[in-house]
């Protein structure tokens, strides 16, 4: 078992419950590289997986045609390989989670990317807050599921295999740049003893569990991701957010996932977590046996680690008391209520960071006429982008243009599923 390094700045006083910051999706980047620039956009020039990352952050980032801050998609890179029939730059692989996809082959040309944003990536179904917006605007904000079939032939639905990810961005924090490693490779060597088949790519790493790459994050990473009974994919990915809380674990559970080494009662039933994400933090290599035990094998959360969840639905799950306890004697880790706390550390980081957005989005409010705004963004209102006044930029409550962009950024909430 490797061996914790001592010295590193962890916060071992913060209550991890709530810690995670809410998104509707994960798209998972396939990049066969260990590590990346600190800001994933500034790195691939010459990849597909890079071009990927700059195309759809131009199209849902801020000032970007789809951009809606009640959408938040959670861009990360991973180190699975791309897949193997790509032989140049005009495809690129992905992951999406919690709906679970595996799409090895996206084409990159804009018109492309634009079509399977629309497709997968814009939500359902809006938020209130976009009631004040016209139908054509609405649509334009809204998933168009017909467009689906064009990447349907080469798009696989995950259905077997846990996908364990660890945050091992080294060139965004150390701390996670050096248990991440650690990490994936006593998950590795825990799920192989439990049976599971764990691949990993040449280059090397061999196939002794341990990270690949030449130290400058090149390498074959973690092989191609696969989806079959009996196999876990485990891979390092970038930023998701509280360095500080390193190591850094989401793990997904397919909707298929079943219960094994539980009671007579469990055994072989669809486990209470199946199709959700479940993230920890403060994981040490010591915990890792625990966690592949009690999460991936019997679906229960391990409060003392628990950041945050989300459904296949992309709802938020947080534990439903302060501390950390469900108190239910009867599905102690798989029932979901609503969690309210008003005013919590990780509360105002989100808000922090969000009045830095609308801070800027409603400083270009008040220095830009309507009709540019209206074409940068159909979606709001097509009056009075000038008068939003520069307090309530200030303030970062997000009350742009009536309300269209607006957050609270002192509530947590966790849906029953």
């Amino acid at each position: 078992m490797p061996v914790m390094p001592e010295g590193l700045e962890i916060d071992h006083a913060q209550n991890l419950n709530g810690t995670m910051a809410p998104y509707a999706q994960q798209l998972l980047i396939s990049t066969g590289r260990v590590n990346w620039r600190s800001r994933i956009d500034e790195d691939g020039e010459e990849e597909g997986w890079g071009v990927l990352v700059r195309g759809l952050k131009g199209l849902l980032g801020r000032g970007g045609k789809y951009c809606d801050p009640y959408n938040n998609i959670m861009m990360t890179n991973s180190s699975f390989q791309p897949a193997r029939s790509q032989t140049n730059t005009a495809q690129a692989s992905a992951l999406l989670f919690p709906s679970f996809r595996y799409f090895p082959a996206i084409p990159l040309d804009p018109s492309s990317l634009e079509t399977f944003t629309r497709a997968y990536l814009l939500p359902a179904s809006l938020h209130p807050a976009h009631n004040v917006l016209s139908e054509s605007q609405k649509t334009l904000l809204r998933r168009d599921p017909s467009l689906q079939p064009s990447f349907t032939p080469n798009m696989t639905q995950i259905h077997h295999s846990p996908t364990v990810l660890i945050c091992g961005h080294g060139h965004r924090d150390q701390r996670c740049g050096i248990v991440g490693p650690l990490l994936q490779a006593e998950f590795r060597r825990v799920l192989r003893a439990e049976g599971f088949v764990v691949v990993v790519g040449g280059g090397g790493g061999g196939d002794d569990g341990g990270a690949c790459g030449d130290g400058e994050g090149h390498g074959s990473g973690s092989g191609e991701f696969v989806d079959a009974i009996g196999r876990a994919n485990v891979g390092l990915i970038s930023h998701i957010g509280g360095h500080k809380f390193a190591g850094n674990v989401i793990i997904y559970l397919p909707p298929s996932a079943t219960v094994e080494g539980g009671s007579q009662e469990e055994d072989g039933g669809v486990m209470s977590l199946a199709g959700k994400g479940i993230w920890y933090g403060r994981v040490e290599p010591r915990h890792v046996e625990g966690i592949v035990e009690e999460t991936v094998l019997r679906g229960r959360v391990i409060a003392e680690h628990f950041r945050g969840g989300i459904g296949r639905d992309g709802n938020a799950l947080f534990f439903t008391a302060p501390s950390g306890d469900i108190g239910s004697s009867q599905d102690p880790f798989g029932r979901w209520m609503p969690y309210m706390r008003p005013h919590d550390s990780h509360a105002s980081l989100r808000g922090y960071t969000q009045y830095a957005a609308c801070n800027s989005l409603g400083r270009k409010i008040l220095a830009t006429n309507s009709l540019k705004m209206r074409n940068e963004h159909p979606w709001m209102p097509q009056s009075n982008y000038p008068g939003l006044s520069k307090d309530v930029a200030d303030d970062g409550l997000a009350a742009c243009s009536h309300g269209v962009c607006f957050f609270r950024n002192s509530q947590l909430v966790g849906l029953t599923p």
